[in-house]
């Protein structure tokens, strides 16, 4: 999927864990991203539904996001987390990185 700039809406802060028992997050960056919904479930968790949102968000590639790592948006709207659960560059070109992620509640 081909983006341009005019697609890369959205603002967020890409987060590491910190601490060996990632207790906290740390911000690594700011970054642009275009935000997709790609549909939902609602699993039992405990006897009580919950919604889980699966998003795929695309950047600007970069080297070195990983599966832990969280974003967190801050435009348009402010305090939704984004678990990165898989990440890849589907196109090959070091261009865009596609994020598949589960918003956090």
């Amino acid at each position: 999927m081909s983006l341009k700039v005019a697609d890369m809406r959205a603002r967020f802060l890409l987060q590491r864990p910190t601490g060996i028992a990632a207790d906290g997050y740390t911000d690594v960056a700011t970054v642009a991203g275009a935000l997709n919904w790609n549909g939902g479930s609602e699993p039992i968790t405990g006897g009580v539904p919950m919604a889980v949102g699966v998003h795929v968000i695309r950047v600007w590639f970069r080297a070195d996001v990983r599966a832990e790592w969280r974003l967190v948006e801050v435009e348009p709207t402010t305090g939704r987390s984004f678990q990165i659960s898989d990440y890849g560059d589907r196109e090959g070109t070091k261009r865009v990185l596609e994020l598949l992620c589960l918003e956090v509640h």
